[in-house]
Parts: C-alpha cells; sequence; structure tokens
C-alpha cells in the first residue's frame, strides 16, 4: 500500500481509521497534511466533528441543567488556542458542580 508509505505508518494504523476504529491524533494529523495538503487543523476538526456528531446520537441530555459561573469568562487567543478551563481558577471552576 503506496499511502502507508507515504504516511510512515503501518498499514493496520491506516486500516483502523479508515474503518472508524481508531481517530485521527494530533500526530497523524500532521501526516496527513503532509502527505495530502490540508492544515492539520482541519484533520483534527473532522475528526471532532465526527466525533460530536457520535455523541450526538447516543448522550441523553435532558438531565443536564446550565450552570452559571460567575465572573469573567477566559480569553481563548487564537494563535495559542488552549482549554476552555485555563484561566479560571480550579476552585471556581470545580465549584460550581458542588
Amino acid at each position: 500500500m503506496k499511502s502507508v508509505a507515504k504516511l510512515g505508518v503501518a498499514a493496520s494504523t491506516l486500516n483502523r481509521i479508515l474503518n472508524g476504529s481508531s481517530r485521527v491524533s494530533p500526530e497523524m494529523a500532521l501526516r496527513l497534511s503532509k502527505a495530502l495538503g490540508r492544515s492539520p487543523e482541519s484533520w483534527l476538526a473532522m475528526q471532532d466533528n465526527h466525533d460530536l456528531w457520535q455523541a450526538k446520537q447516543v448522550v441523553d441530555l435532558r438531565n443536564v441543567t446550565k450552570v452559571r459561573v460567575q465572573g469573567s469568562q477566559p480569553s481563548v487567543p487564537i494563535a495559542h488556542p488552549q482549554p476552555l478551563w485555563q484561566g479560571l481558577q480550579l476552585s471556581r471552576l470545580l465549584s460550581v458542580f458542588h
């Protein structure tokens, strides 16, 4: 399989991604980007969109209610994304779930 050689991964690794039993990791996104020309971010975004679609099919949100957090929301710089919880004090974040 020529595509496997170009990606530098085992055939089984690519096969698991293609049949949906494995996710596109950040490392694989870099490889796919180099081999196929799309950005690594686009490969990860496609994986995230697929994962979210799958979750929406099975997750029951009827008993989930909105949580109000006092204070400012953390800013997420576009140039260097960070987890949404970063910038909040961990104790304040955890307190909303008690």
